[in-house]
């Protein structure tokens, strides 16, 4: 987020998210993408609950 300023000495990541009414916890987040892997994986286990429900 372009509002916090990571490297202020006077105010905390914590504090400045709060002052602006964010959850903090969001800012140190970041998405990975999932892998084609990954992607293919949670296919077959998917399936397979499938098969067996």
């Amino acid at each position: 987020m372009k509002m916090i300023d990571r490297g202020d000495k006077k105010f905390s990541i914590s504090i400045q998210a709060e002052l602006l009414s964010i959850n903090h916890t969001s800012l140190y987040y970041k998405l990975v993408p999932t892998s084609d892997e990954e992607y293919m994986i949670k296919r077959i286990i998917m399936s397979i609950q499938l098969i067996v429900e």
